[in-house]
């Protein structure tokens, strides 16, 4: 099962080489909604895209902020969610460290199988 923090890692390099943010939105003039007038506007206040639908362009504002703030979050659910430590042989058994911490599952949990498959997905 490929790791899930690299997928993530990847993801936070890309919100990081593009322009600074919080980005916001505005329409070019006063057109009807819909028609592809809107700009995206970096924290400086130039454009950072033009000429998009009125949604396109919320989205991809919001997107700025979303996108490292979803990482984030799904970071910390992950490291709640650990595979636990082999028990070390002293204590008279080989058994252990197959199951998560946190859920007590069998490892990987329900939870990290669910990250990391919905991440493979991303590019």
């Amino acid at each position: 099962m490929p790791d899930p923090r690299e997928t993530l890692a990847r993801i936070r390099a890309q919100a990081d080489a593009a322009t600074d943010g919080p980005w916001d939105y505005q329409r070019g003039h006063d057109t009807p909604s819909g028609w592809l007038d809107a700009y995206v506007l970096g924290a400086d206040g130039e454009p950072v895209v033009s000429e998009v639908s009125d949604g396109t362009a919320e989205f991809i504002a919001a997107s700025r902020t979303n996108v490292p703030a979803l990482a984030d979050a799904l970071e910390k659910v992950l490291n709640l969610h650990v595979k636990a430590q082999p028990i070390p042989a002293a204590y008279g058994t080989q058994e252990g460290g197959n199951y998560c911490v946190t859920c007590a599952e069998e490892w990987p949990c329900p939870t990290v199988t669910t990250i990391t498959t919905e991440l493979e997905a991303t590019k």
